[in-house]
């Protein structure tokens, strides 16, 4: 199982959290959405998954336009639901990211929510892709847990969820 993040969105851009708000990839987006097709033309791949939100959509899309790839989406791959704190400054979420490992965001999700669904999504691909290579196209939350140190103040351990699989290339971090 291989794991990207997906490329650039206009709200990355403005510093925004996008969380379950749907947003287009910017220019530089789809630039690295090309790139990654090309980085990855030559892996044996028998799937590609992403979220069923946009950003992760089109990044799919984009990377492997040219290969007879089935994309599934899943909504389970989304990232966290800020809810009233969705489309807003990217600080004020990591101001609060502590507060909300546990406990959901007004009206929204806590992290431990995430971490559960995008867990029994991995079950569930795990077991129905057994001994084949998947590309698993992430939204930047899950991405940036898997970097993490996992202090108190970070996202529940998506890393070890994933079983330390990863390949985020530098320029799409």
């Amino acid at each position: 199982m291989l794991f990207e993040t997906h490329a650039t969105t206009l709200d990355n851009e403005a510093g925004l959290a996008s969380g379950h708000f749907d947003v287009e990839l910017s220019a530089t987006g789809e630039d690295q959405a090309r790139a990654l097709g090309e980085r990855r033309q030559h892996d044996a791949l028998s799937a590609v998954f992403c979220s069923d939100l946009r950003r992760a959509c089109r990044t799919a899309e984009i990377a492997f336009a040219h290969r007879a790839l089935p994309i599934v989406r899943d909504a389970r791959l989304r990232e966290c639901d800020y809810g009233t704190l969705t489309h807003r400054p990217v600080q004020e979420i990591e101001a609060q990211r502590a507060a909300h490992l546990t406990t959901p965001f007004p009206k929204g999700e806590s992290y431990e929510q995430v971490t559960s669904r995008v867990a029994a999504w991995l079950d569930e691909a795990t077991s129905a892709y057994a001994r084949q290579t998947v590309l698993v196209v992430l939204v930047s939350l899950l991405q940036n847990s898997a970097n993490s140190d996992f202090s108190s103040t970070r996202p529940p351990d998506t890393y070890s969820l994933c079983q330390g699989r990863r390949t985020w290339p530098d320029e799409l971090m």
